[in-house]
């Protein structure tokens, strides 16, 4: 034995071993009654010699580790069990390997012992137990101290592979009390995984054009702003600790607990930690929670603590091998390699021959395990808590778990949060649901506000995956999610308020993404002798919007859809072209209910009002370079691109403007008496009415010859036009818009600049604030040619019937949420779990029907069996299966199977002798040709012939076998048959 180590627990002297063991044993009865001593193996009720041998040695190392260190607390070394009967704490651990993947690494074994047993405290909280229960008992009682839970733990951690030892020393008052009222409770914990870098190159961010002083001073005023958040919160939570510091504890660091050490090396296990057996958590070797070690053991050894425990086990160092830190009690083969793994290879490599070749000298080591294999059932696996379930208080928390199939609602877990720390006012419960045939997976119930949050798992009847609603009452606040790749119509989410509803979908064929309705009150009269009915709500408004299209222009491609049912009125945008600032759009006035949607006449141009970038051919919208820097140079040029006839009128029109305004300034020369610019300004207005006129007729000219003959109304002239000229597709115009602004005088410098952005500018000015009057159509290119009123009424008439489609969408909407409150509220009502057919313990159904085919198959086993073994049946069923037999008949049917029998031993005996003869010919025939041919057969062909003679000899010689086995057999058979038939109930009345 070494020298004492400093700073370990120097309490009073223990005074257990004033008491005697067996007295002790019979203190502990009271909770030990159910045990029956006579089912239990003869191990658990005496020692073996080895045991005793090893009880001996025990006692030797006790009496020296006192007399050397009287001021250290005792060994617990040896004892009592269940039976009354001193066993080493090695000898109680029985490595198992349990045929379930859960128990297959630590943490499944872990959680599993913390579960499935309830914690019995120590008599005493600074004393050694007593008594060390077997592991088999301990999960037949489903309780034990925390010396039960560790041997426990570390027999399934043995099993499944890992290095453990179970370790004696001091810990926490919270940890040996398992109090963990002080904790938070690790389901509300959430894990922080730091964000994944990503390797290889990246693009480099675009510069931020902005004032780097500026900058610091923003980042120093937030991260001052930060650290006095940060002070408060600390300074919060200080006091918070504070208040809830538990008083200090009297008995810190003298309080024994029991836990399990995983040393590094074997199953992958990098580094070495703890494990509480109570709680199933790990530690890491360093924790505060654990004081102190006295002594760790194995199935293998034991060992004792000589490392200065006074700063907890931070410093201590788990080298086994090392006598100078822990002291084995045996010297035996696990010592030995944990003494060669910890040398050096020149250590090893110098070790002389002579010592290899030395005998080593005889060793004591360890008895077998005196407790029997470790077995779980798979009810009592599932069952795992104490009893079905188990409760675990925490800070403001409270954690209940029962079994599958425990409660009728299929409830396994449920966690109940509260407001302050005496648990007296709930502000979360959540729980946790399995088996169950809605697919209600969990549920969350707010107190605060009542708002309930149900998740369910896939398969639901509906593809509902969560419903947050606060009642089940229809047209209430409420949000529903969907399984949308499921759903036909692609829903993922619908949301409801008061007068609202909003509907979210994904993946769908026409790019819809998002609707939202608003609802109008309902009113209801209700006439005598009638019932109030919940019908659809009136709907207001319906707003749809699309993702973009790119197999369609833009122009083309609707991004929004508005249906203001109430307002008559129907609203369409379209995407937004690059670089453009302005979409398109169009809105409608609805043609009147009455009138007949087939016919045109009804349709006039005032009912739509529309904005197109590029006019009809759909090209893109305004850009900011187009508006901005393009405007006003595109207004200095000429309109070189203008075709044919109208570039050369506007040539005119610009000549006859110069001609008047050369004229009347050589007029205002001569008489400057008639007024400063007043004829010029007359002329040119005259002018630009002439040239607004020509140009009107002239694209009235381009419609159709017909155009100018007759004058006719212009509602009768848009429909005539739009009844012999097809409407053109829009088309994505080749360059970007041009704006024409017509300007009276000046030429095409200072003045049609000035004039040109002032035309922007009231462009921009009225599409910005909408201020068209009906039935305007504003364009950017004033050339091309207008929309026809038959497309215009086509559109319309196809945006009133997907308007009636909407809604009827939405009241299908509004009845499938109905229909889901009703099902919710009837499957609440009778719940159902969903049980596995091979679970006949819980399936009634297919228990009631395997107990009612049990006696049919006995039945029908026991009739095969009979026919198989009923020599008479087949003779039997030849005469209709008479009940009874006459003399004549019964000795003609035992003639029949005697002769049946002869007959068949016959033909047995003719087939074997056939087969003989023909392997006795077929090698005659072969040593012919082998003699024949013997001169010219080479190597090969003589090996063939060899094998062929010795394979054919073997079946000759076991056809002869079977031949004379046969003829041998063959009386005795026959003999025993006869016997048999006069044995037969049937027939020994008749053959006497």
């Amino acid at each position: 034995m070494q020298h004492s180590p400093r700073g370990l627990p120097s309490p009073r002297r223990m005074c257990a071993r004033d008491l005697t063991l067996r007295a002790s044993y019979w203190s502990i009865l009271d909770w030990t009654k159910e045990l029956d001593l006579s089912q239990c193996p003869p191990s658990y009720k005496e020692n073996a010699t080895r045991e005793n041998h090893l009880l001996t040695i025990s006692d030797n190392f006790r009496c020296q580790y006192t007399n050397i260190y009287p001021d250290r607390k005792p060994l617990l070394l040896c004892p009592l069990n269940e039976c009354g009967v001193m066993k080493f704490v090695s000898t109680t651990l029985q490595p198992t390997l349990l045929p379930y993947s859960e128990l297959y690494g630590w943490k499944g074994c872990a959680s599993f012992v913390a579960d499935c047993l309830s914690l019995e405290p120590l008599k005493s909280s600074i004393d050694l137990p007593t008594y060390l229960f077997s592991p088999t008992w301990v999960l037949r009682s489903r309780r034990g101290t925390c010396l039960d839970f560790s041997t426990l733990l570390c027999s399934l951690l043995l099993g499944a592979g890992y290095n453990a030892y179970c370790v004696n020393g001091y810990a926490v008052k919270e940890m040996c009390l398992l109090n963990q009222s002080m904790q938070d409770c690790p389901i509300l914990v959430t894990e922080i995984t730091p964000p994944k870098e990503e390797k290889g190159y990246s693009v480099r961010p675009p510069r931020e054009l902005r004032s780097s002083f500026e900058r610091r001073q923003e980042q120093k005023k937030q991260e001052e702003v930060h650290a006095a958040m940060l002070e408060e919160q600390h300074e919060a939570r200080r006091l918070q600790e504070e208040s809830e510091r538990p008083p200090p504890d009297n008995l810190l660091g003298l309080r024994v607990h029991c836990w399990v050490l995983v040393l590094a090396g074997s199953r992958d296990v990098p580094d070495n930690f703890f494990i509480d057996p109570l709680t199933g958590k790990s530690y890491s070797t360093a924790d505060e929670h654990f004081l102190g070690i006295e002594s760790i053991w194995n199935q293998h050894n034991y060992w004792v603590n000589m490392q200065d425990c006074r700063y907890g086990c931070k410093n201590m160092v788990y080298n086994l091998g090392d006598t100078v830190l822990w002291e084995s009690m045996l010297y035996g083969s696990a010592t030995q390699m944990l003494m060669l793994n910890t040398k050096t290879e020149p250590e090893v490599a110098g070790i002389d021959d002579d010592e290899d070749e030395a005998e080593e000298p005889k060793v004591f080591e360890m008895p077998q395990s005196w407790v029997s294999t470790i077995t779980i059932s798979k009810p009592d696996m599932e069952t795992r808590y104490p009893g079905g379930r188990k409760v675990t208080q925490y800070r403001k928390a409270k954690l209940e778990r029962f079994a599958p199939h425990l409660l009728p609602d299929g409830l396994v877990t449920r966690l109940t949060t509260y407001k302050d720390l005496e648990c007296t006012q709930t502000s979360v419960m959540k729980e946790w649901f399995q088996n169950r045939h809605d697919h209600l997976e969990e549920r969350e119930l707010r107190q605060t506000d009542n708002v309930t949050l149900e998740r369910f798992r896939p398969g639901h009847s509906f593809c509902l995956k969560s419903h947050r609603y606060v009642t089940m009452t229809p047209e209430t606040e409420r949000e529903m999610e969907f399984c949308g790749r499921v759903r036909a119509d692609g829903l993922v989410r619908r949301a409801e308020q008061s007068g609202e509803m909003t509907e979210t979908f994904e993946d769908r064929d026409d790019f819809l993404y998002h609707r939202h309705v608003v609802f109008g009150r309902r009113v209801t009269i209700i006439e005598p002798g009638e019932t109030l009915s919940h019908g659809n709500r009136p709907i207001q408004k319906v707003i749809e919007r699309f993702h973009r299209n790119r197999c369609r222009p833009a122009s083309e491609d609707v991004a929004e859809r508005v249906f203001l049912v109430a307002g008559e009125r129907i609203e369409v945008t379209y995407h937004l072209e690059d670089e453009r600032i302005i979409p398109a759009w169009r809105n409608f006035i609805k043609l009147p209910e009455a009138a007949d949607t087939k016919s045109a006449h009804t349709f006039t141009p005032s009912m739509v009002t529309s904005y197109q970038a590029d006019g009809l051919e759909g090209g893109p919208g305004l850009s900011r370079r187009h508006l901005v820097g393009d405007l006003g140079v595109e207004t200095r040029q000429r309109r070189h691109s203008l075709e044919g006839g109208r570039e050369a009128k506007m040539r005119g029109w610009r000549s006859n403007l110069e001609d008047g305004q050369e004229a009347e300034m050589r007029q205002q020369r001569h008489h400057p008496e008639d007024g400063r610019g007043v004829g010029m300004r007359q002329q040119g207005r005259h002018l630009e009415d002439d040239v607004g006129a020509e140009m009107k007729q002239g694209c009235h000219q381009e419609d159709g010859p017909e155009a100018t003959q007759t004058p006719k109304t212009a509602q009768e002239r848009g429909l005539e036009n739009d009844q012999t000229v097809p409407p053109r597709r829009p088309a994505k115009s080749a360059g970007p818009p041009r704006m024409n602004v017509a300007a009276a005088g000046g030429d095409a410098t200072g003045d049609a600049a000035s004039s040109g952005h002032k035309a922007a500018d009231r462009v921009l000015g009225s599409l910005g604030t909408g201020a068209l009057n009906c039935g305007a159509s504003v364009e950017v290119e004033p050339f091309e040619k207008p929309p026809k009123n038959l497309y215009l009424f086509e559109m319309l008439v196809a945006l009133m019937k997907e308007e009636e489609k909407v809604i009827v969408g939405i009241k299908g909407s509004e009845e499938e949420v109905r229909t889901i409150l009703s099902s919710r509220q009837q499957e609440e009502r009778g719940i159902e779990l969903h049980i596995s057919i091979y679970d006949t313990a819980r399936n009634a159904k297919v228990r009631l029907h395997r107990e009612n085919m049990e006696p049919l198959a006995a039945e029908e086993r026991e009739r095969q069996k009979e026919k198989e073994l009923d020599i008479l049946a087949p003779l039997l069923a030849q005469l209709g299966d008479p009940e009874t037999l006459r003399r004549q008949t019964a000795v003609q049917l035992r003639l029949d199977c005697l002769a049946s029998l002869k007959q068949r031993l016959i033909q047995n005996a003719n087939f074997i002798q056939a087969r003989f003869e023909k392997e006795t010919q077929e090698l005659q025939l072969k040593q012919q040709w082998y003699q024949q041919n013997q001169l010219t057969m080479t190597k090969e062909d003589e090996d063939h012939y060899l094998k062929y003679c010795s394979e054919a000899m073997f079946r000759i010689h076991v056809f002869k076998l079977r031949l004379s086995r046969h003829k041998d057999t063959a009386p005795q058979k026959y003999l025993a048959l006869d016997e048999k038939l006069r044995r037969d109930p049937r027939l020994a009345p008749h053959l006497l």
